[in-house]
């Protein structure tokens, strides 16, 4: 078989999938800025199960100028890149979608060539894990716009569950005065939608982080990506895993969800596991870098490698999932949001002040009758509003945007 005919007949099998997967787009899709796709190269980088797919089919207007491809896809295993993209922009393509990346060989180096050669055409890739970023970045980082696609903030949810758009609370109002009229109008918009907030904001908790929540079987959807973030996406930025590591790795998640203080320890794992504390490290960073795990360090920390002063889950649904230890689900939840925001967020030297530093002030974070120590802000779970200038309820959280 010639090339010609060999990508012609691969061509006709990514238009069917192609087009089952725009038939099948959901009616409620994410917010999420048509401008990534208007852009001559970007790299759209999220977590599993957060709607990259979903939305870069969206934006496909014209499927004769426009083709997706998913680079974990069997069929593309044995394909030059390059070269079926050439063809393809050759026949009158004008733009062409790359999802899951990392699972094609010198994906940057393709990729760059391409962006190169073919100055009038678009170029969109994905992935899940930020890892391509560290090992594309060299090739793509002067052509290719970065775009984070983060898991779901309370308000999304609600919007895809309920169609309902609530207010924003701008970050930079959140401990002022503004964050009150700003949580009447949102609490305002519950009462007349007969919604009550805080079940809206358990549900959130167990099962609200990634659309697939639509479909019903949350939690063994979310079983699924844990599998195949182990067991898929980590070997191929870790080629020597071997059957040790993985179990390590289940050992680190179990940890996590069962245990009160939400710290690894390092020497104890590599003597349970037998292997080295590069490894042990090594594992924790692929782990954060897949978006299994967040790690939070204590600030001003120099370590270039630290177990970190907090471990937590980057999915805080997973402590549900998991049937783990719902103390640290809370925190878990602050730190998501810090990310979510862009926002560098801290453990305090001094528990006595505070659980966390972000933006310069400190954050005790609890339930209903927490203290607030010599923190700035406490975040209350349970509560439905701010009771004065120093609390805040914990579910307002989700519906700040910086």
């Amino acid at each position: 078989m010639n090339e010609n005919v060999q990508f012609e007949t691969l061509l006709e099998k990514l238009k069917q999938i192609q087009s089952k997967l725009i038939f099948s787009l959901p009616e409620n899709q994410r917010w999420i800025s048509s401008k990534i796709t208007d852009r001559r190269a970007s790299l759209l980088i999220g977590p599993r199960g957060v709607g990259k797919t979903t939305f870069l089919i969206s934006q496909i207007k014209d499927k004769n100028k426009t083709l997706y491809m998913s680079l974990d896809n069997t069929i593309i295993s044995n394909i030059n890149i390059y070269e079926f993209g050439e063809w393809l922009f050759n026949i009158g393509y004008e733009k062409l979608i790359f999802d899951e990346v990392h699972s094609m060989q010198n994906w940057s180096q393709h990729l760059k060539s391409l962006y190169d050669s073919n100055p009038k055409k678009k170029i969109i890739a994905s992935d899940s894990s930020s890892l391509v970023l560290k090992k594309g970045i060299g090739d793509l980082s002067r052509r290719f716009v970065n775009v984070s696609l983060p898991f779901l903030s309370f308000r999304e949810y609600l919007w895809l569950k309920h169609t309902i758009e609530f207010d924003q609370i701008l970050w930079s109002d959140f401990a002022t005065s503004h964050f009150y009229r700003k949580q009447n109008n949102i609490l305002l918009h519950f009462e007349k939608k007969n919604l009550n907030i805080i079940e809206e904001f358990r549900s959130y908790l167990v099962e609200g982080y990634r659309p697939f929540f639509l479909e019903g079987d949350y939690s063994e959807k979310s079983f699924q990506i844990i599998d195949k973030i182990i067991f898929q996406d980590i070997p191929f930025f870790l080629p020597q895993l071997n059957e040790r590591h993985i179990h390590l790795m289940r050992s680190i998640l179990s940890h996590l969800a069962e245990s009160a203080i939400p710290r690894l320890m390092i020497d104890s794992l590599a003597t349970k596991w037998q292997v080295s504390k590069t490894t042990v490290y090594n594992l924790i960073e692929v782990m954060k870098d897949t978006s299994l795990i967040r790690v939070i360090q204590l600030e001003g920390s120099l370590k270039k490698r630290s177990r970190g002063e907090k471990v937590f889950f980057a999915d805080p649904t997973h402590y549900n999932v998991l049937m783990g230890n719902l103390g640290n689900l809370r925190e878990a939840f602050f730190c998501a949001e810090a990310d979510r925001l862009k926002l560098k967020v801290f453990a305090t030297d001094d528990e006595t002040h505070g659980d966390f530093k972000l933006d310069n002030l400190i954050f005790e974070v609890g339930g209903k009758n927490k203290k607030s120590k010599k923190s700035d802000i406490v975040l209350r779970d349970n509560i439905i509003i701010s009771e004065n200038e120093k609390i805040r309820p914990l579910w307002s959280l989700g519906f700040c945007v910086n």
